[in-house]
């Protein structure tokens, strides 16, 4: 911070020099005005994306439901879980009677087939619903994504919340280039997509 004509300025120095010297990087400033500009400039732009608000309200389906479809795809999950076990029991059950010479050759080979072949069948439906968890959260996130865009509307100031909201992290390089990494940026990206295939339909 320095003062000049009883103006208060701020800057901020590489962290990189500050740490490691100039093995890492050279001692350079930027001015935490110019930070401010960009970064709300970015933020406006990323929202400005969204110009079609009547879009993205459709879009967003409730996540209290999406919420209830991951508790039951889980509790099914957890069903299936419990019958591949049961079927594994039976499976070490039918062994140990075939040491006992109870169960003959053919009857054990039977059965030992019967119980691979419901063991695939049972992974096939672990691994389905486990995607289909995965697309449902993925839907979750997008959706938090979106209420975050219409609950801020059109930012003419930047302010901790939106910062803490949208952003995950801002890096400045010696050029005094800057790079801002976005929350849920992924999300967003794909977003953006579907959108621009739906406006193309």
């Amino acid at each position: 911070i320095t003062i000049k004509n009883d103006k208060q300025y701020c800057n901020y120095l590489c962290s990189n020099y500050k740490k490691h010297g100039k093995a890492k990087c050279s001692s350079h400033f930027i001015n935490e005005d110019v930070i401010k500009a960009v970064v709300l400039s970015a933020i406006q732009f990323q929202i400005r994306a969204y110009n079609n608000i009547d879009i993205l309200k459709h879009k967003v389906s409730s996540n209290d439901s999406l919420n209830d479809t991951v508790q039951k795809l889980e509790s099914q999950y957890d069903g299936i879980q419990r019958e591949s076990k049961k079927s594994q029991n039976l499976q070490n059950e039918a062994h140990k009677d075939f040491i006992a010479n109870i169960l003959q050759e053919q009857e054990y080979l039977y059965m030992t087939n019967s119980f691979k072949n419901k063991e695939r069948s049972l992974a096939f439906k672990k691994g389905n619903i486990l995607k289909q968890i995965s697309n449902t959260e993925s839907q979750n996130i997008k959706n938090s994504l979106i209420q975050e865009f219409l609950v801020l509307g059109e930012i003419t100031q930047l302010s901790r919340s939106v910062i803490v909201h949208l952003i995950d992290g801002i890096s400045i390089y010696r050029d005094k280039s800057i790079k801002i990494k976005f929350k849920f940026q992924d999300h967003f990206n794909n977003l953006s997509s579907e959108f621009d295939n739906e406006q193309k339909i």
